[in-house]
């Protein structure tokens, strides 16, 4: 078990690319069924884990709030932009104040946690499944 653990833990590993689009879990279902024999039809529902892609960048919706500081009414912003009153509100709770470089910052702090979360996710279930191996639940 901890050696298919520590396969998809590796970065540059065949198995992990060929399992691309599937979690963590749905990979190692898929390889315990390859190591058994046993046919397993194992999808991921992308659709479901993909987030949409906004149409404006962090600079852009700074530049417009940068925009309403200097005194433009809020619907004739909206209205040029092509976004809701509940979008620009969201952006404003989010980057009010804010500058491109913080942003940046931000941003990169961001990444990081999702990063650092993941690991620690992939971590507590490797000790989780080796626990279960040794039989100390």
């Amino acid at each position: 078990m901890h050696a298919i653990f520590e396969e998809f833990r590796q970065i540059d590993n065949a198995a992990r690319e060929r399992s691309l689009g599937l979690g963590l879990g749905l990979s190692i279902v898929q390889r315990l069924g390859h190591l058994l024999e046993h046919a397993v039809d194992v999808r991921s529902l992308r659709w479901r884990r993909v987030m949409r892609q906004g149409r404006f960048i962090e600079d852009q919706i700074i530049g417009v709030l940068r925009e309403h500081e200097a005194s433009v009414k809020t619907a004739e912003l909206c209205r040029k932009h092509g976004i809701s009153d509940a979008t620009f509100y969201n952006w404003k709770a989010k980057h009010g104040g804010m500058t491109v470089l913080k942003a940046a910052r931000l941003q990169a702090i961001e990444d990081e946690n999702r990063r650092l979360n993941k690991l620690l996710a992939e971590s507590m279930l490797d000790v989780s499944a080796l626990k279960n191996c040794l039989g100390k639940n």
